[in-house]
């Protein structure tokens, strides 16, 4: 049940909803002396139980990376544009 927990939190989701999902995939597998909540009602969530990787971190990571990268490509733009304009009123 832990492997499935630990695996929809690397997807993003609540430690809440993990451990919901998990029990979920647990009673879908499991026999019937194993489907007894003695075997899986003992884990619960206590405290925080926001995402430990949330996907709008990457999100937000990538939207930075993309606004550092463009404006070295914006200064040299303006870099040439302003020696062209320069070029032209010297001649």
């Amino acid at each position: 049940m832990m492997d499935r927990f630990y695996y929809y939190l690397s997807k993003g989701q609540s430690k809440s909803e993990a451990l919901r999902n998990s029990k979920l995939d647990f009673l879908a597998n499991a026999d019937q002396l194993k489907s007894n909540p003695y075997f899986w009602s003992s884990f619960v969530i206590i405290g925080n139980s926001e995402p430990v990787y949330s996907n709008s971190n990457w999100k937000m990571i990538l939207e930075l990376l993309l606004i550092i990268s463009t404006v070295p490509l914006v200064i040299l733009l303006l870099y040439r544009k302003y020696k062209k304009d320069a070029n032209i009123k010297s001649t």
